[in-house]
């Protein structure tokens, strides 16, 4: 409750208000009102954007277009010599008889035709917009959010609904985590058994043609259930075509040599099919030693997922998969520039008792384990270097190396994913160390973008605890230059004293080196797509923010000014939120989450609030369950119960239920 009084339910609101917010707009006289026929101008280089325009006027807003109406909606690409523009920056004009929307670049016109739309959101059935001027673009030129499908799968339909809306935000990249412990996604020929047995969970005794069962179950591999599936070739070519044509660049992620059992597992029933009649083929992609003894337990308590680097077949079994998956992309016409290989939660204890391994350190003169990590590492960097391909890894990757390997993966890293922003753990200091030390960083925030932690600490909300809790206002929060400030409160929900908490802490040495940042989804509460966007929306909005304006206005401010300024813009948020974006997911059918209402007792009297000002509160006073016939809460309510109990209600959509012990 005291937070949600914090901010202004019903904050002031401007027609050019949208997510992410525009940076400039010179406001004209009136309004103009787009009719329900529209004509389409723009050049062939602009034939992409144009027919996805086409596509959501029509599919959203009910207009269609034609080759000549009272109103045209123009696309133009403006010389690279004629103008200083960034790359993704737009300009959208609208006037009586004509929208214009402009750039240097075709990305540039996208982001412009998708704040068309966004302005068109809402409540507006006679499709009104502002006379107004808009020119805008982007702070972080990688805005990403990460999907799991390997723990648990996401099909392809769904998928591309969510990169779809994804893309209206104009976030333009797509962190795909199609291996895993749990599960492979992805068929690459000439290795079957990575999806034979990879891609499906079930009861067993030997693993020879499926998983262990895990994650709720998942103990027929036949059914259709988020244990089971796999993207065939010609599904992940669609996917990237699908992506691409959206502005949207497909960072695949083959987990090694962590997290690599599906791959360990999949690869031994290839030994067992070819061991008796081919030994050299049988032992060709072979990534794990049968000598080796060593011990460990990995976060998620196996014993047996971690690739064996100093097996030749662990390095054709990787090269064979980037190959693959590189030749995907060609026929797909996508960009490739990163290849994503984890590199993260390889535990102590791993490879110490393997003799491939011990005679692997001895012969190349490593004292300790750890720089078999680091060979592997800068072995893939240089195959992948040779390709033109960079190499990006989670911050493990790069985290105690010697110095010469730190020289050689700079030179080749596409990004660093650094997760660990605690301040609890330590953490919040390692992204600007690794920046500092010459690598691209991509933040990826666990206390502000991981998307798979419940929302607050209720019971009934869906998802995981173990780095706090994760709501759109902690995601609005985040201040990818000000790190140390962006989570205003700590794991449990103490709150932080952002002016002196990054006292004697490392400063951002090479700001340069942050390029972006990224949400994050892993899968293993995940159990259908519902649940997807669920933990999705409204949570992601917070990253859309800010991946588009890096720097609020309070990012420089202190004190009661500061809080007062965040609250202001969080409000603002809010506001678009309610407004525009509720609606526009109604209209997509999407799942999304309301927050559940704030409850307070004071002075014999019940208040209740929420940030949606349109959010209807229902509440109970006699420890029954409310409902939508249950009483209404509008004013401060006379009461003296035991127990108050309230839920939110809005399009549909309900949330999990507020409980007040009054004694």
């Amino acid at each position: 409750y005291e937070t949600y009084a914090a901010l202004d339910v019903k904050p002031t609101m401007d027609a050019s208000d949208i997510l992410p917010a525009v940076k400039q707009v010179v406001k004209g006289e009136g309004t103009v009102q787009v009719p329900g026929t529209v004509a389409l101008a723009y050049p062939e280089a602009l034939a992409n954007e144009a027919g996805l325009l086409g596509e959501k006027l029509s599919q959203l807003y009910n207009v269609e277009i034609a080759d000549e109406a009272s109103m045209t909606v123009r696309l133009k690409l403006l010389p690279d010599s004629a103008s200083t523009w960034k790359e993704e920056q737009y300009r959208l004009q609208v006037s009586d008889s004509e929208i214009t929307i402009e750039g240097v670049t075709p990305h540039g016109v996208f982001n412009g035709t998708q704040t068309l739309l966004a302005l068109l959101k809402g409540d507006n059935p006679r499709r009104e917009l502002a006379r107004q001027t808009i020119v805008d673009y982007p702070d972080l030129t990688y805005r990403g959010a990460m999907v799991d499908i390997a723990r648990n799968f996401t099909p392809l339909a769904q998928l591309k609904k969510l990169v779809d809306i994804l893309a209206s935000y104009k976030l333009d990249r797509l962190h795909l985590h199609v291996t895993d412990d749990e599960g492979w996604r992805l068929e690459i020929p000439g290795l079957e058994e990575l999806t034979q047995v990879g891609s499906r969970r079930g009861h067993t005794l030997d693993e020879s043609d499926r998983l262990y069962p895990c994650y709720d179950g998942g103990f027929d591999p036949t059914a259709p259930t988020t244990g089971n599936g796999y993207y065939t070739r010609e599904e992940f070519i669609d996917l990237l075509k699908f992506a691409t044509q959206r502005h949207i660049e497909v960072i695949t992620e083959i987990e090694s040599p962590g997290h690599g059992r599906a791959a360990i597992v999949s690869m031994k029933a290839r030994y067992n099919k070819y061991a008796a009649k081919d030994k050299e083929k049988a032992e060709e992609y072979l990534l794990s030693d049968v000598e080796d003894t060593s011990e460990y337990e990995s976060a998620q308590a196996y014993r047996d997922n971690i690739i064996n680097v100093a097996m030749p077949s662990a390095y054709r079994f990787m090269e064979k998969v980037i190959t693959e998956v590189e030749a995907m992309y060609k026929e797909a016409g996508a960009p490739l520039t990163t290849i994503h290989l984890g590199g993260d939660e390889v535990p102590e204890g791993a490879w110490a008792g393997s003799p491939l391994c011990r005679e692997f350190m001895a012969a190349n003169g490593m004292q300790d384990t750890h720089e078999l990590m680091e060979y592997f590492y800068c072995r893939m960097s240089e195959f992948m270097a040779a390709r033109g391909l960079k190499i990006g890894g989670w911050q493990e990757a790069v985290l105690h190396n010697k110095p010469a390997t730190d020289e050689q993966l700079r030179k080749t890293s596409g990004g660093i994913y650094c997760w660990n922003t605690v301040a609890e753990w330590q953490g919040d200091e390692i992204p600007y160390k690794v920046a500092n030390n010459g690598y691209p960083v991509v933040m990826c925030n666990v206390n502000c973008f991981y998307l798979d932690l419940s929302y607050n600490d209720h019971f009934d909300e869906r998802g995981l605890s173990w780095g706090g809790h994760v709501d759109e206002s902690k995601s609005f929060s985040a201040l990818p230059f000000s790190i140390y400030r962006s989570a205003r409160t700590g794991l449990r929900g103490n709150k932080v004293n952002l002016d002196s908490i990054a006292k004697g802490k490392v400063p951002l040495l090479e700001p340069q080196n942050i390029i972006g940042v990224q949400a994050q989804l892993f899968a293993e509460a995940i159990r259908g797509y519902d649940w997807v966007e669920y933990q999705f929306f409204p949570k992601v909005l917070g990253l859309v923010e800010r991946a588009w304006n890096v720097h609020p206005a309070w990012e420089t401010e202190h004190g009661a000014k500061e809080e007062a300024m965040f609250n202001a813009d969080l409000s603002r948020f809010y506001g678009v939120i309610n407004s525009k974006e509720l609606p526009y997911w109604k209209s997509l059918d999407v799942n999304f989450r309301l927050p559940n209402p704030g409850l307070m007792m004071k002075d014999g009297y019940l208040y209740a609030n929420t940030p949606l000002p349109d959010v209807v509160i229902h509440y109970t006073l006699d420890g029954t369950e409310p409902g939508q016939h249950s009483a209404v809460w509008t004013i401060p309510v006379k009461c003296d119960p035991e127990v108050v109990k309230a839920r939110a209600s809005h399009l549909g959509k309900v949330s999990v239920v507020s409980v007040l012990k009054n004694r």
